[in-house]
């Protein structure tokens, strides 16, 4: 089908498949049906606000079902929707509301309706909103299915009108012509005084869908398993998408997380997933902690696909060998909508170990050469990207636009990469300052920009330390104007930062290296911290296993996650706990194997969700 059709075959795929799953959560599943049901009565909720071609959407809320139908509709229909995180901080969405300037938001009700402070979304009362239930009535990953298909249901107009704020009938989508016109925009890491938005064209979206379709054989059977946000470009490409655009099953199993992972994992079998979307990080943390190796032998699957970060050769061989499953590696960014280049058993990709070779679009090597004029390389220097699926540019920021996208439409990743014999790419570091912590990326200077604002702060910078699990953690550097700890420090990024971007270490020195130009020089800083980041521990190690405290246990997670110990119990869990995270939860089990002088096999550790579950498993005869 021609190119130009592909918004209509969306929207044919919604409308026609009705009884076919959309998206499978673990306590239930919603159909397409439901999906064309809303986007219609959103198209309905576009001309009631009197909405036009090119209009933005800004779309913060945590139900999924209603984040994707807005997205969809609005893309369907000729708007721009802008995704962003649910758990985004004012400041940034404040941000990214004055930049895009939207027509319409779509916001959860319990955020729109907070006063000043925490996160209140008060400026947004100056235009239209769609206010959101709370999670009681639309869950994002349990309990969505009846509830849901109730009040959507086409008989209960006054129900959705009352209950959702959509009007009771719709109207089918406008489905514009696919060209360079914005699809959409999503924002990756910025500071707040500059968010960074990546302008999508919808020539570049389609092309993407159709490569990643011809390549991984998705059809009308497949079941997408991708964990990934929305806000994400692999969750929202490689997992809504993709799904609508060949009327598959989008599987969405919750959060990835070490005490659960053995249930996470044996949803891929009682979902019947046939691709496991996800990233190097969560299958490091998988055959490190797993206790089986048969979740991927159901019937139908098709292959796990690697992408966000860079898979190790021998780690990629171990992993299929043990599991007895295929993997891709997939490279690219949000910036080339997903992906550029591909590396697996397939004759259009290359070999294990690399990022292989560019499918659908064009690679090159450039280096600098003398007065500072850039040579294409045969064999080392930055990737650039040409083709169909590089973005346009920067949301309203032409001078970073033109400093990416160079000479003739290449686009600059600032990833340094070599061209081995066999003509794959192999990365070999980075240019930029971006940091790649388990496949998501963080710009420091936000980082340096919420830290700055504290009192105690008087100078900051932040940079990425290689880590063996996540490929790099966000560490802090600071001086301190007046006494300040580590944990309160941690405790106030959490207050001004989403989870993801709090630093996993703050650490105070004297003074910060920096060059002429007042820039961190970020090699010799990663060379201070190193030595800093292993401090001694506070409590003594014993080889006495049963003679450990859960008090001893508390104050160790206290340190870790950076709360109070106080404010600890044997029933403390991720649920509970801010700061606990799959990252904190590997050092929390990391640091009570040295401080304690025990050995938790992986089969345990697995199955500690709470701070009691780690006393036992510690005091455990051995």
């Amino acid at each position: 089908m021609s190119r130009q059709l592909a918004f209509q075959r969306i929207w044919q795929h919604i409308s026609i498949g009705r009884t076919r799953t959309f998206i499978r959560y673990s306590g239930g599943a919603v159909n397409y049906g439901v999906l064309a049901n809303l986007v219609t009565r959103f198209c309905a909720l576009f001309d009631r606000n009197k909405l036009s071609e090119g209009d933005r959407v800004l779309i913060v809320t945590a139900n999924e079902m209603v984040a994707s139908a807005a997205f969809v509709a609005a893309m369907l229909d000729g708007l721009v929707p802008v995704m962003l995180s649910a758990d985004s901080k004012d400041d940034r969405v404040k941000a990214i509301f004055e930049s895009v300037s939207p027509a319409l938001v779509v916001v959860d009700r319990q955020l729109a309706g907070k006063a000043d402070g925490g996160n209140s979304k008060a400026f947004m009362t100056a235009v239209p909103a769609l206010n959101v239930p709370s999670a009681t009535m639309f869950q994002s990953h349990s309990g969505i299915g009846a509830k849901l298909r109730n009040i959507l249901n086409r008989d209960r107009p006054a129900t959705v009108d009352a209950e959702l704020g959509l009007p009771g009938s719709g109207r089918e989508p406008r489905l514009p012509q696919v060209d360079d016109t914005i699809a959409y925009v999503l924002f990756t890491s910025g500071t707040s005084k500059l968010p960074s938005g990546v302008q999508i064209s919808r020539n570049a979206l389609i092309a993407q869908l159709e490569t990643l379709t011809r390549l991984f054989d998705y059809d009308s059977d497949s079941r997408i398993f991708n964990a990934t946000p929305f806000s994400h470009t692999d969750g929202l490409v490689q997992g809504l998408l993709l799904a609508v655009a060949n009327q598959a099953a989008l599987l969405r199993p919750g959060p990835f997380s070490l005490p659960d992972l053995e249930n996470w994992l044996d949803r891929l079998a009682e979902f019947e997933a046939t691709h496991f979307i996800t990233n190097p990080t969560v299958l490091t943390l998988i055959d490190r902690f797993a206790a089986h190796d048969d979740y991927f032998g159901h019937a139908g699957f098709f292959s796990i696909l690697s992408s966000a970060s860079i898979l190790r050769a021998d780690f990629w061989a171990k992993f299929e060998s043990r599991f007895g499953c295929s993997i891709y590696n997939l490279y690219g960014m949000t910036e080339t909508v997903a992906n550029a280049t591909y590396a697996g058993r397939h004759p259009e990709m290359g070999p294990v170990g690399t990022i292989g070779f560019p499918v659908d679009c064009e690679v090159r090597l450039v280096d600098s050469g003398a007065n500072g004029r850039e040579l294409v390389s045969d064999r080392e220097g930055e990737i650039q990207i040409r083709g169909e699926n590089v973005f346009q540019g920067y949301w309203k920021d032409p001078a970073r636009t033109a400093t990416t996208l160079v000479d003739g439409g290449w686009m600059r990743t600032g990833d340094l990469a070599k061209r081995r014999d066999d003509g794959a790419f192999q990365i070999i570091g980075r240019l930029s300052a971006v940091i790649n912590m388990g496949g998501q990326s963080i710009v420091p200077e936000e980082i340096d920009e919420a830290l700055a604002s504290h009192p105690a702060v008087l100078d900051v910078a932040t940079v990425g330390m290689s880590d063996s699990e996540f490929d790099e953690i966000a560490v802090s550097a600071v001086v301190l104007e007046s006494p300040a700890s580590e944990s309160e420090l941690i405790r106030f990024c959490r207050q001004h930062l989403e989870q993801l971007k709090v630093p996993k270490r703050i650490i105070a020195i004297d003074e910060i290296p920096r060059g002429g130009a007042g820039k961190p020089k970020s090699a010799e800083l990663r060379t201070l911290l190193a030595p800093l980041m292993a401090h001694a521990a506070r409590v003594p190690a014993t080889d006495d296993s049963a003679s450990v405290s859960a008090g001893a246990i508390y104050e160790l997670a206290a340190e870790v996650f950076h709360v109070p110990a106080e404010d600890l119990h044997a029933d403390s869990s991720a649920a509970t706990v801010k700061g606990w995270d799959s990252f904190n939860q590997l050092n929390l089990l990391i640091e009570a194997e040295r401080r304690f002088d025990v050995r938790i096999p992986a089969s345990q550790a697995a199955r500690i969700r709470t701070l009691g579950d780690l006393h036992q498993a510690i005091t455990r005869k051995q």
